[in-house]
């Protein structure tokens, strides 16, 4: 048993369905895919750069926005994001709720996301 409360996923952050069919003309530079997101933490170290490579991802996330990769998620693959992009359609988009979340408790949060992350 717990003390912590339970709360449904969709009290504290929202899925985020925004797309670019041009990043480059968007003003968008870096890309976001599966391999790019570390087991375990909430940074992303490593990304792509769209006008070297680019990919076929039409998803765009911003900064704040948290990213989740919704493929084997038992791999825990998410991350806060700290630039603007476009990212894999394999990664779900989110927003926190910020008057329900803060950002120094994600940690809390994601790590309890195992088996799969519904949002309702």
């Amino acid at each position: 048993m717990t003390d912590k409360p339970a709360v449904k996923f969709g009290d504290i952050c929202r899925e985020v369905k925004l797309t670019t069919k041009d990043p480059i003309a968007d003003g968008y530079e870096r890309y976001i895919g599966l391999e790019h997101l570390d087991s375990g933490s909430l940074k992303i170290k490593r990304w792509g750069v769209i006008a070297e490579a680019n990919p076929s991802f039409t998803r765009v996330f911003k900064k704040g926005h948290i990213l989740f990769g919704k493929r084997r998620p038992y791999l825990k693959k998410a991350a806060v994001a700290e630039f603007d992009g476009i990212c894999s359609s394999d990664i779900i988009v989110l927003e926190p709720v910020e008057k329900n979340i803060l950002p120094s408790v994600y940690h809390l949060v994601f790590p309890l996301c195992q088996d799969s992350c519904r949002i309702s």
